[in-house]
């Protein structure tokens, strides 16, 4: 495999992020949040799915699908803090709290993410 293409899954999953924002908004607003969210959601589960089967089977244009799924879950899951924004609507004060909480949650899984997968790592996980 060429090393000029060890990119391709990262700018899979930012063209799925910015292919799926407006279609993402539409959708939230004829369906409601919860459905968004949802399917949103459903990508992310695809996601996973995907790249473990792109690991086990070694598969590079899998592990590109699953980028662009990816990418399909971080464009709905944007929307989260205003989920929480207005999860909360009825108590103003709270807002503020509820979007930092939601957003914080981005911040702790940049550092526990990698720290899970060094531990993998070194209990032999997957040997690509």
């Amino acid at each position: 495999m060429n090393p000029a293409y060890a990119t391709v899954p990262i700018a899979a999953m930012f063209i799925g992020a910015i292919l799926t924002c407006v279609p993402a908004a539409y959708l939230m607003h004829r369906k409601g949040r919860r459905v968004g969210l949802s399917v949103g959601g459903a990508f992310g589960v695809l996601s996973g799915v995907l790249g473990y089967f792109a690991l086990e089977n070694r598969s590079f244009p899998l592990l590109i699908g699953s980028g662009f799924c990816l990418g399909i879950f971080d464009g709905f899951s944007d929307f989260l803090r205003f989920a929480a924004s207005e999860a909360v609507s009825s108590h103003p004060q709270f807002q503020g709290s509820a979007v930092s909480i939601a957003l914080s949650g981005g911040a702790l899984c940049s550092v526990v993410g990698p720290q899970l997968g060094t531990v993998s790592d070194q209990g032999g996980g997957f040997q690509v």
